[in-house]
């Protein structure tokens, strides 16, 4: 199961209680029993779905080692929001021109915990990096769209 395979793969085993166990259920077997997603599909799936419930165990191991980030403030929260194809993605890469401006990474979008001693240097871009080649495999007409830039700005999809 994944959420066996999560704890594995990180060595943790805290998701932080288990109100997402039954919506996670349901959604897998949504996958399984009505996507009719190929065999790629459901490989890619199964890869996003540890992903996240990876991230979720490193997620909470952060926040049990530095309980002040909740305590961190945003002075001035921005949501860009609008449908697709609308220039919501160019609007945030305008956003991002800001030098005051602290924006997402994908590779922090891909893989936010534990947080980023370095924004150039963390050993997660090159996994972001080959992911990307590989994604590029898998959906070469994305990138006409919406290129997935490794070290560059994205919004929180990849969070979700």
């Amino acid at each position: 199961m994944l959420l066996e395979k999560a704890q594995q793969q990180t060595g943790l085993s805290d998701f932080w209680g288990n109100s997402f166990r039954e919506p996670l259920e349901i959604l897998l077997r949504s996958l399984c029993d009505e996507a009719r997603l190929s065999a790629r599909g459901a490989f890619m799936m199964h890869q996003t779905m540890l992903r996240l419930l990876t991230n979720r165990l490193l997620t909470e191991k952060a926040f049990a080692a530095n309980p002040a980030m909740n305590d961190t403030p945003i002075d001035r929260r921005l949501y860009i929001i609008g449908f697709p194809r609308t220039g919501t993605t160019l609007l945030h890469n305008l956003l991002v021109c800001d030098p005051a401006a602290r924006w997402l990474r994908l590779w922090e979008g891909l893989y936010p915990a534990p947080p980023p001693q370095s924004l150039e240097n963390d050993p997660r871009i090159a996994k972001v990096e080959e992911w990307a080649v590989g994604f590029d495999k898998v959906v070469p007409r994305l990138a006409s769209a919406h290129k997935l830039v490794p070290r560059g700005p994205e919004e929180c999809l990849w969070l979700i």
